[in-house]
């Protein structure tokens, strides 16, 4: 009795079906552990928010901010040390229990713990203090010691006072700048909203012009 056998081109589109199938499920796969990323980093940012919410409810309102000696405070970037919104944050115990120590033995792990995207590929780095979050804190003396788009734009760190839709931080995204960064979800970013809300912003137009205008316009909505 002869057993039927699968002719050449059969096989062809057998294996073509299979390849199109496991090509299916990979891409599924794929899409599914980014949207589980994308929404572990809103979660982060949404403990670091109910993190600068309780600082505020013991510091007259303020989100964690150390002002320089003169009273001013500028700070925008990824680099933290003692004086930055992690430091402040996990220093007083707003992440759990309060570190002891130097400050170089644990805030890489708070920085690992709380600031780092898991779809931040490029960026950040174990056991470094650079977090995949640019923190935003400019205060109202500086602003206006400044005169440059006026208090209500650069007054971002008092809850009572100043605009909800106010950016605390947000994802690393691409910036015409000295460094250029690589944004950890394609063209749009996380960001903090002093109100303590996470929202989606388009970033693409970051890598044209002024990258505070962008700020401004873009991601805090205020018309310059």
């Amino acid at each position: 009795m002869n057993k039927k056998r699968f002719t050449f081109t059969e096989l062809c589109v057998i294996c073509g079906m299979l390849f199109l199938l496991f090509t299916f499920l990979g891409n599924a796969a794929e899409k599914a552990l980014q949207k589980a990323r994308e929404k572990s980093c809103v979660g982060n940012l949404k403990v670091i928010g109910q993190a600068c919410g309780s600082y505020a409810t013991d510091n007259a309102s303020f989100i964690p901010c150390q002002p320089k000696p003169d009273g001013t405070l500028i700070y925008f970037g990824t680099f933290h040390n003692e004086g930055s919104l992690p430091f402040l944050l996990a220093k007083n115990g707003y992440f759990g229990e309060k570190p002891t120590g130097p400050s170089k033995n644990w805030l890489p792990n708070t920085i690992s713990e709380f600031f780092a995207c898991p779809e931040d590929k490029a960026n950040f780095k174990p056991g470094t203090v650079r977090s995949s979050y640019f923190i935003h804190q400019i205060d109202a003396a500086t602003a206006v010691k400044m005169r440059r788009y006026g208090e209500e734009l650069f007054a971002r760190v008092n809850l009572e006072t100043d605009r909800p839709e106010n950016s605390i931080c947000f994802d690393v995204f691409p910036y015409k700048q000295a460094e250029k960064y690589i944004s950890n979800h394609g063209s749009v970013t996380n960001v903090l909203r002093l109100n303590g809300s996470v929202d989606q912003v388009d970033c693409t137009g970051a890598l044209k012009g002024n990258i505070w205008n962008w700020i401004a316009e873009v991601m805090d909505e205020i018309e310059l």
